[in-house]
Protein backbone atom coordinates (compact mmCIF):
# COMPACT_ATOMS: atom_id res chain seq x y z
CA UNK A 1 0.00 0.00 0.00
CA UNK A 2 1.18 3.53 -0.72
CA UNK A 3 1.68 6.22 1.87
CA UNK A 4 -1.54 7.97 2.87
CA UNK A 5 -0.38 11.47 3.75
CA UNK A 6 -3.94 12.80 3.66
CA UNK A 7 -5.22 10.71 6.59
CA UNK A 8 -4.51 11.22 10.29
CA UNK A 9 -5.01 8.91 13.26
CA UNK A 10 -5.14 11.26 16.26
CA UNK A 11 -4.79 9.85 19.80
CA UNK A 12 -6.48 12.45 21.95
CA UNK A 13 -6.01 13.21 25.64
CA UNK A 14 -9.71 14.14 25.87
CA UNK A 15 -13.09 12.72 24.97
CA UNK A 16 -14.74 14.01 21.81
CA UNK A 17 -17.58 15.67 23.75
CA UNK A 18 -15.26 17.64 26.05
CA UNK A 19 -14.66 21.37 25.79
CA UNK A 20 -12.78 21.88 22.47
CA UNK A 21 -9.03 21.96 23.03
CA UNK A 22 -5.80 21.81 21.02
CA UNK A 23 -6.45 18.46 19.33
CA UNK A 24 -10.02 19.28 18.30
CA UNK A 25 -9.01 22.61 16.77
CA UNK A 26 -6.01 21.26 14.88
CA UNK A 27 -7.95 18.27 13.59
CA UNK A 28 -10.70 20.65 12.46
CA UNK A 29 -8.13 22.60 10.43
CA UNK A 30 -6.70 19.35 9.06
CA UNK A 31 -10.16 18.27 7.92
CA UNK A 32 -10.78 21.65 6.27
CA UNK A 33 -7.55 21.12 4.31
CA UNK A 34 -8.67 17.78 2.95
CA UNK A 35 -7.29 15.33 5.49
CA UNK A 36 -9.45 12.45 6.67
CA UNK A 37 -9.40 12.09 10.46
CA UNK A 38 -9.75 9.16 12.85
CA UNK A 39 -10.01 10.77 16.29
CA UNK A 40 -9.27 8.17 18.98
CA UNK A 41 -10.73 9.17 22.33
CA UNK A 42 -8.47 9.07 25.37
CA UNK A 43 -7.72 5.82 27.15
CA UNK A 44 -6.48 7.86 30.11
CA UNK A 45 -3.24 8.24 32.01
CA UNK A 46 -4.36 7.45 35.54
CA UNK A 47 -6.22 4.83 37.51
CA UNK A 48 -9.91 5.66 38.08
CA UNK A 49 -10.93 6.54 41.62
CA UNK A 50 -14.08 5.80 43.62
CA UNK A 51 -15.65 9.15 42.78
CA UNK A 52 -18.90 10.15 41.13
CA UNK A 53 -16.98 11.90 38.37
CA UNK A 54 -14.96 8.79 37.46
CA UNK A 55 -18.05 6.56 37.71
CA UNK A 56 -19.86 8.79 35.23
CA UNK A 57 -16.85 8.78 32.91
CA UNK A 58 -16.67 4.97 32.93
CA UNK A 59 -20.43 4.78 32.27
CA UNK A 60 -20.12 7.18 29.30
CA UNK A 61 -17.28 5.17 27.83
CA UNK A 62 -19.13 1.90 28.29
CA UNK A 63 -22.19 3.33 26.54
CA UNK A 64 -20.13 4.60 23.59
CA UNK A 65 -18.53 1.18 23.19
CA UNK A 66 -21.91 0.00 21.88
CA UNK A 67 -21.07 2.12 18.83
CA UNK A 68 -17.29 2.46 19.03
CA UNK A 69 -16.66 3.87 15.53
CA UNK A 70 -18.89 6.70 14.36
CA UNK A 71 -18.79 9.41 11.71
CA UNK A 72 -19.37 12.84 13.29
CA UNK A 73 -19.01 14.76 10.02
CA UNK A 74 -17.92 14.07 6.48
CA UNK A 75 -14.38 12.67 6.54
CA UNK A 76 -14.14 12.74 10.36
CA UNK A 77 -14.61 9.63 12.50
CA UNK A 78 -14.40 9.13 16.26
CA UNK A 79 -13.25 5.85 17.80
CA UNK A 80 -14.20 5.09 21.42
CA UNK A 81 -11.71 2.30 22.12
CA UNK A 82 -12.31 -0.62 24.44
CA UNK A 83 -9.62 -0.64 27.14
CA UNK A 84 -9.19 -1.69 30.75
CA UNK A 85 -9.03 1.56 32.82
CA UNK A 86 -6.00 0.44 34.83
CA UNK A 87 -2.54 1.82 34.13
CA UNK A 88 0.84 0.73 35.45
CA UNK A 89 0.12 -2.98 35.66
CA UNK A 90 2.43 -4.70 33.13
CA UNK A 91 -0.06 -7.44 32.30
CA UNK A 92 -2.96 -5.02 31.80
CA UNK A 93 -0.75 -2.62 29.82
CA UNK A 94 0.21 -5.41 27.41
CA UNK A 95 -3.43 -6.46 27.11
CA UNK A 96 -4.49 -2.90 26.35
CA UNK A 97 -1.82 -2.51 23.68
CA UNK A 98 -2.98 -5.73 22.03
CA UNK A 99 -6.68 -4.82 22.18
CA UNK A 100 -6.09 -1.22 21.08
CA UNK A 101 -3.86 -2.39 18.25
CA UNK A 102 -6.54 -4.78 17.00
CA UNK A 103 -9.18 -2.03 17.10
CA UNK A 104 -6.93 0.37 15.20
CA UNK A 105 -6.09 -2.15 12.51
CA UNK A 106 -9.78 -2.89 12.00
CA UNK A 107 -10.76 0.80 11.96
CA UNK A 108 -8.00 1.68 9.49
CA UNK A 109 -9.05 -1.22 7.27
CA UNK A 110 -12.71 -0.17 7.33
CA UNK A 111 -11.85 3.48 6.60
CA UNK A 112 -9.13 2.56 4.07
CA UNK A 113 -6.42 4.45 5.94
CA UNK A 114 -3.22 3.11 4.42
CA UNK A 115 -0.07 4.27 6.26
CA UNK A 116 -1.67 7.43 7.72
CA UNK A 117 0.01 10.03 9.88
CA UNK A 118 0.01 8.93 13.53
CA UNK A 119 -0.51 12.02 15.70
CA UNK A 120 -0.59 11.30 19.43
CA UNK A 121 -1.15 13.47 22.49
CA UNK A 122 -0.63 10.42 24.70
CA UNK A 123 2.86 8.93 25.03
CA UNK A 124 1.49 5.38 24.88
CA UNK A 125 -0.11 6.14 21.52
CA UNK A 126 3.32 6.07 19.86
CA UNK A 127 3.77 2.45 20.96
CA UNK A 128 1.00 1.48 18.50
CA UNK A 129 3.06 2.37 15.44
CA UNK A 130 3.23 -1.28 14.43
CA UNK A 131 -0.57 -1.42 14.25
CA UNK A 132 -0.98 1.79 12.23
CA UNK A 133 2.20 1.52 10.10
CA UNK A 134 2.27 5.31 9.73
CA UNK A 135 3.91 7.43 7.06
CA UNK A 136 4.96 9.82 9.86
CA UNK A 137 4.67 9.85 13.64
CA UNK A 138 4.04 12.96 15.77
CA UNK A 139 4.07 13.20 19.54
CA UNK A 140 2.44 16.39 20.87
CA UNK A 141 3.15 17.15 24.53
CA UNK A 142 0.51 19.68 25.53
CA UNK A 143 0.63 19.30 29.33
CA UNK A 144 2.89 18.30 32.21
CA UNK A 145 1.51 14.75 32.30
CA UNK A 146 3.74 13.60 35.16
CA UNK A 147 2.08 16.16 37.45
CA UNK A 148 -1.48 15.01 36.80
CA UNK A 149 -3.25 13.71 39.86
CA UNK A 150 -3.53 9.95 40.13
CA UNK A 151 -0.79 9.10 37.62
CA UNK A 152 2.42 7.17 38.22
CA UNK A 153 5.13 9.73 37.27
CA UNK A 154 7.79 7.08 36.71
CA UNK A 155 5.55 5.17 34.32
CA UNK A 156 4.71 8.36 32.39
CA UNK A 157 8.41 9.26 32.18
CA UNK A 158 9.20 5.79 30.79
CA UNK A 159 6.37 5.95 28.27
CA UNK A 160 7.46 9.42 27.24
CA UNK A 161 11.10 8.43 26.74
CA UNK A 162 9.91 5.68 24.41
CA UNK A 163 7.55 8.07 22.60
CA UNK A 164 10.28 10.67 22.04
CA UNK A 165 12.70 8.00 20.82
CA UNK A 166 10.24 6.62 18.24
CA UNK A 167 8.47 9.78 17.05
CA UNK A 168 9.57 11.45 13.83
CA UNK A 169 8.51 14.86 15.15
CA UNK A 170 7.83 16.07 18.69
CA UNK A 171 5.73 19.15 19.37
CA UNK A 172 5.64 21.17 22.60
CA UNK A 173 2.88 23.54 23.68
CA UNK A 174 5.24 25.05 26.30
CA UNK A 175 8.71 26.20 25.29
CA UNK A 176 10.48 24.65 28.29
CA UNK A 177 9.37 21.13 27.25
CA UNK A 178 11.95 21.36 24.46
CA UNK A 179 14.77 21.46 27.02
CA UNK A 180 13.08 18.95 29.30
CA UNK A 181 11.22 15.80 28.27
CA UNK A 182 11.67 16.43 24.52
CA UNK A 183 15.39 17.24 24.63
CA UNK A 184 16.37 13.95 22.96
CA UNK A 185 13.88 14.25 20.10
CA UNK A 186 15.27 13.91 16.60
CA UNK A 187 13.06 16.83 15.50
CA UNK A 188 11.17 19.11 17.90
CA UNK A 189 9.12 22.29 17.54
CA UNK A 190 7.51 24.73 19.91
CA UNK A 191 3.85 25.01 18.87
CA UNK A 192 1.90 26.93 21.53
CA UNK A 193 -1.85 27.00 21.75
CA UNK A 194 -3.84 29.36 19.54
CA UNK A 195 -7.35 30.57 18.78
CA UNK A 196 -10.12 30.24 16.22
CA UNK A 197 -10.11 33.96 15.51
CA UNK A 198 -13.27 33.97 13.38
CA UNK A 199 -15.20 32.64 16.36
CA UNK A 200 -14.39 35.84 18.29
CA UNK A 201 -14.91 38.39 15.54
CA UNK A 202 -16.55 41.67 16.55
CA UNK A 203 -20.32 41.41 16.34
CA UNK A 204 -23.40 42.34 18.40
CA UNK A 205 -23.38 40.30 21.59
CA UNK A 206 -25.92 39.54 24.29
CA UNK A 207 -24.94 40.31 27.88
CA UNK A 208 -24.66 37.03 29.81
CA UNK A 209 -24.10 38.78 33.14
CA UNK A 210 -27.56 40.26 33.67
CA UNK A 211 -27.72 42.34 36.84
CA UNK A 212 -24.25 41.45 38.14
CA UNK A 213 -22.38 44.45 39.52
CA UNK A 214 -19.48 45.87 37.54
CA UNK A 215 -16.69 45.39 36.90
CA UNK A 216 -17.10 41.74 35.93
CA UNK A 217 -13.91 39.66 35.97
CA UNK A 218 -14.03 36.37 34.03
CA UNK A 219 -12.02 33.24 34.71
CA UNK A 220 -13.03 30.52 32.24
CA UNK A 221 -11.71 27.06 31.45
CA UNK A 222 -11.37 23.85 33.40
CA UNK A 223 -11.31 24.75 37.10
CA UNK A 224 -8.48 22.55 38.36
CA UNK A 225 -6.21 22.47 41.39
CA UNK A 226 -3.85 25.01 39.86
CA UNK A 227 -6.54 27.70 40.10
CA UNK A 228 -5.60 29.91 43.07
CA UNK A 229 -8.96 29.91 44.87
CA UNK A 230 -7.48 31.51 47.98
CA UNK A 231 -6.18 34.44 45.95
CA UNK A 232 -9.52 34.95 44.19
CA UNK A 233 -11.47 34.77 47.46
CA UNK A 234 -9.17 37.36 49.04
CA UNK A 235 -9.51 39.66 46.00
CA UNK A 236 -13.29 39.34 46.12
CA UNK A 237 -13.37 40.27 49.81
CA UNK A 238 -11.23 43.34 49.18
CA UNK A 239 -13.52 44.51 46.37
CA UNK A 240 -17.09 43.42 47.26
CA UNK A 241 -18.47 45.60 44.44
CA UNK A 242 -16.62 43.49 41.86
CA UNK A 243 -18.11 40.29 40.42
CA UNK A 244 -15.76 37.39 39.73
CA UNK A 245 -17.31 34.86 37.35
CA UNK A 246 -15.99 31.29 37.13
CA UNK A 247 -17.02 29.28 34.06
CA UNK A 248 -16.03 25.79 32.98
CA UNK A 249 -15.84 22.14 34.03
CA UNK A 250 -15.53 21.92 37.82
CA UNK A 251 -12.68 19.82 39.23
CA UNK A 252 -12.15 21.66 42.53
CA UNK A 253 -13.92 22.39 45.78
CA UNK A 254 -15.62 25.81 45.82
CA UNK A 255 -15.70 25.97 49.62
CA UNK A 256 -13.22 28.93 49.71
CA UNK A 257 -16.00 31.02 48.14
CA UNK A 258 -18.75 29.94 50.54
CA UNK A 259 -18.78 33.31 52.33
CA UNK A 260 -17.92 35.41 49.26
CA UNK A 261 -21.18 36.23 47.46
CA UNK A 262 -19.55 38.20 44.65
CA UNK A 263 -17.87 35.06 43.25
CA UNK A 264 -20.29 33.32 40.89
CA UNK A 265 -19.90 29.89 39.32
CA UNK A 266 -22.02 29.73 36.13
CA UNK A 267 -21.23 26.16 35.05
CA UNK A 268 -19.91 24.98 31.69
CA UNK A 269 -20.47 27.55 28.96
CA UNK A 270 -21.20 26.24 25.47
CA UNK A 271 -18.41 27.01 23.00
CA UNK A 272 -20.85 29.03 20.89
CA UNK A 273 -21.50 31.39 23.84
CA UNK A 274 -17.89 31.98 24.87
CA UNK A 275 -17.54 35.14 22.72
CA UNK A 276 -20.45 36.73 24.61
CA UNK A 277 -18.92 35.93 28.00
CA UNK A 278 -15.55 37.36 26.96
CA UNK A 279 -16.96 40.45 25.24
CA UNK A 280 -19.14 41.20 28.25
CA UNK A 281 -16.32 41.00 30.79
CA UNK A 282 -14.39 44.08 31.94
CA UNK A 283 -11.21 42.02 32.38
CA UNK A 284 -10.25 38.35 32.06
CA UNK A 285 -8.15 36.40 34.53
CA UNK A 286 -5.52 33.65 34.64
CA UNK A 287 -5.07 33.39 38.44
CA UNK A 288 -2.97 30.20 38.55
CA UNK A 289 -0.83 28.86 41.35
CA UNK A 290 2.78 28.01 40.59
CA UNK A 291 2.70 24.30 39.72
CA UNK A 292 4.54 22.02 37.32
CA UNK A 293 1.47 22.14 35.05
CA UNK A 294 0.94 25.92 35.00
CA UNK A 295 4.47 27.35 35.03
CA UNK A 296 5.54 28.34 31.52
CA UNK A 297 2.26 27.19 29.98
CA UNK A 298 0.42 28.85 27.08
CA UNK A 299 -3.20 28.36 28.16
CA UNK A 300 -5.76 28.48 25.37
CA UNK A 301 -7.92 30.89 27.37
CA UNK A 302 -5.26 33.59 27.03
CA UNK A 303 -5.59 33.55 23.24
CA UNK A 304 -9.39 33.53 23.49
CA UNK A 305 -9.39 36.47 25.87
CA UNK A 306 -7.12 38.50 23.58
CA UNK A 307 -9.11 37.55 20.48
CA UNK A 308 -12.12 39.01 22.28
CA UNK A 309 -10.15 42.21 22.86
CA UNK A 310 -10.25 42.00 26.65
CA UNK A 311 -7.44 43.04 29.03
CA UNK A 312 -5.85 39.94 30.60
CA UNK A 313 -4.47 39.78 34.15
CA UNK A 314 -2.35 36.77 35.08
CA UNK A 315 -0.21 35.62 37.95
CA UNK A 316 3.44 35.18 37.00
CA UNK A 317 3.11 31.69 35.56
CA UNK A 318 3.27 32.65 31.88
CA UNK A 319 6.44 33.44 29.99
CA UNK A 320 6.50 37.27 29.76
CA UNK A 321 8.79 37.05 26.73
CA UNK A 322 5.84 35.79 24.68
CA UNK A 323 2.99 38.13 25.63
CA UNK A 324 4.45 40.68 27.99
CA UNK A 325 3.01 43.56 25.95
CA UNK A 326 -0.51 42.13 25.98
CA UNK A 327 -0.87 40.58 29.45
CA UNK A 328 -0.79 42.37 32.81
CA UNK A 329 1.22 40.37 35.34
CA UNK A 330 0.50 40.41 39.07
CA UNK A 331 2.03 38.75 42.10
CA UNK A 332 0.08 36.03 43.88
CA UNK A 333 -0.77 38.62 46.49
CA UNK A 334 -4.31 40.02 46.82
CA UNK A 335 -3.24 43.65 47.14
CA UNK A 336 -1.01 43.53 44.09
CA UNK A 337 -3.58 41.57 42.09
CA UNK A 338 -6.25 44.18 42.87
CA UNK A 339 -3.91 47.02 41.83
CA UNK A 340 -3.06 45.33 38.54
CA UNK A 341 -6.72 44.60 37.71
CA UNK A 342 -7.61 48.22 38.39
CA UNK A 343 -4.78 49.39 36.13
CA UNK A 344 -5.79 46.97 33.36
CA UNK A 345 -9.38 48.22 33.38
CA UNK A 346 -8.34 51.87 33.55
CA UNK A 347 -5.93 51.43 30.62
CA UNK A 348 -8.51 49.76 28.39
CA UNK A 349 -9.50 51.65 25.23
CA UNK A 350 -11.05 50.74 21.87
CA UNK A 351 -7.60 51.10 20.33
CA UNK A 352 -6.07 48.61 22.78
CA UNK A 353 -8.89 46.15 22.13
CA UNK A 354 -8.27 46.41 18.40
CA UNK A 355 -4.52 45.85 18.87
CA UNK A 356 -5.15 42.70 20.92
CA UNK A 357 -7.37 41.27 18.21
CA UNK A 358 -4.86 42.20 15.55
CA UNK A 359 -2.07 40.45 17.46
CA UNK A 360 -4.10 37.22 17.45
CA UNK A 361 -3.92 37.05 13.64
CA UNK A 362 -0.43 35.65 14.25
CA UNK A 363 -1.81 33.03 16.63
CA UNK A 364 -4.55 31.14 14.83
CA UNK A 365 -4.89 27.37 14.61
CA UNK A 366 -4.42 27.70 10.84
CA UNK A 367 -1.02 29.32 11.43
CA UNK A 368 -0.06 26.55 13.86
CA UNK A 369 -1.06 23.88 11.35
CA UNK A 370 1.03 25.63 8.68
CA UNK A 371 4.12 25.18 10.89
CA UNK A 372 3.41 21.50 11.52
CA UNK A 373 2.56 20.81 7.88
CA UNK A 374 5.79 22.47 6.73
CA UNK A 375 7.82 20.36 9.16
CA UNK A 376 6.13 17.18 7.89
CA UNK A 377 6.74 18.15 4.28
CA UNK A 378 10.41 18.78 5.02
CA UNK A 379 10.72 15.38 6.71
CA UNK A 380 9.01 13.62 3.79
CA UNK A 381 11.26 15.41 1.33
CA UNK A 382 14.29 13.84 2.99
CA UNK A 383 17.90 15.01 2.66
CA UNK A 384 18.99 16.72 -0.53
CA UNK A 385 20.69 14.47 -3.08
CA UNK A 386 24.49 14.27 -2.94
CA UNK A 387 26.32 15.98 -5.75
CA UNK A 388 28.17 13.63 -8.07
CA UNK A 389 31.83 14.35 -8.57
Amino acid sequence: MVEDKRSIVCFSINEWGDVPRNQVHLMRVARERGHRILYVETVGLRRPELTTRDARKIFRRARRMLRPLRCVRDGFWVLSPIAVPIHGNPVVDRLNRYVLGAQLRLACRLLQFAHPILWSYLPQGISLKSSVKPSATLYFRCDEYTAFRGVDPRQIERLERDAVAHADLCLASARHYLDGPLKNASHALWVPNAVDLDHYEERPWSDPYGGMTRPVLLMMGTLEYWLDTDLLAAVARRRPSWTIVLAGPLRIDLTPFADVPNVKYVGVVAYERLPDFIAGADACLIPFRHTAVSDGASPGKMFQYLAGGRPVVSTRVLDPADFGDFVYFADSDPEDFVRVVERAIADDTPQRRASRRLKMKEHTWDRRFDVIEAALAEMHAGPPPQEQS
